[in-house]
């Protein structure tokens, strides 16, 4: 199509249809915040965002379990400083 890549504005467009409830669309915010792609990375949104790509079925369901999976295991959605899950066994 001769469109230069723009990951901010792919950002915005992904954020809209998140917004308006796209499965799809979550995963793929969830991943900028995660990446820092587009937008500044934030985890504790990425973890929000994968938790409603799962619960609203994406096609993407999966990958965004298991990256949940891995937020849990790392600690990385809590922002503690020791990378310790918050969860007790």
């Amino acid at each position: 199509l001769g469109i230069p890549r723009n990951l901010s504005r792919a950002y915005e467009w992904f954020r809209k249809g998140a917004d308006a409830g796209n499965p799809e669309a979550m995963f793929n915010v969830a991943m900028a915040y995660y990446k820092g792609a587009g937008h500044p990375t934030n985890l504790s949104e990425a973890f929000r965002m994968l938790n409603s790509a799962v619960v609203t079925n994406c096609k993407s369901k999966a990958k965004a379990m298991y990256m949940l999976g891995n937020m849990y295991a790392s600690g990385e959605h809590t922002g503690s400083s020791n990378g310790y899950p918050d969860y007790k066994e």
